[in-house]
């Protein structure tokens, strides 16, 4: 694998490990999520899903400087830590993604809660841009991969 894409990939990390972290500890800590007429069990799922969010951010995080200064090579892990967070992103970004079509579609809504369709639409969108760098990065590490295992 080429220095530049070690690097791009050692950006690509640093992208996905500031944005994990940051919305995880936005829901958890400083605007927790609150579920009205659900089960406790949910509550604690949720509070489980954002703590791993939080954790993949944190291994990127201290992974990405080492790839970025040559320390590391890409290997069969990244393709790994690239594919495990498909769901840290996606499954939010889906949800989003309807919350906004029926905030902003459904006629029953009302007009005072409009704003908020456009609350989870800026959540898709911030859940794609993570997903973007996530499978760019998926691409970077299985190449990487594939490249060390012919050289060796």
């Amino acid at each position: 694998m080429s220095e530049t894409r070690t690097r791009l990939l050692g950006v690509f990390y640093i992208v996905e490990g500031l944005l994990f972290p940051a919305y995880s500890t936005w829901r958890l800590w400083i605007h927790p999520l609150e579920f009205y007429r659900a089960p406790p069990l949910l509550d604690v799922l949720a509070k489980i899903f954002m703590l791993s969010m939080f954790a993949a951010g944190i291994f990127y995080i201290s992974r990405a400087p080492s790839i970025i200064k040559g320390l590391f090579k890409s290997r069969t892990l990244d393709v790994i830590a690239s594919v495990l967070p498909i769901p840290l992103w996606l499954s939010p970004a889906l949800l989003s993604i309807g919350n906004a079509n029926t905030y902003l579609t459904w006629p029953y809504v009302p007009a005072e809660l409009r704003a908020t369709g456009f609350y989870y639409a800026q959540l898709a969108v911030f859940f794609i841009a993570i997903g973007i760098f996530n499978i760019l990065s998926l691409c970077l590490s299985s190449v990487s991969s594939e490249l060390g295992s012919s050289s060796s």
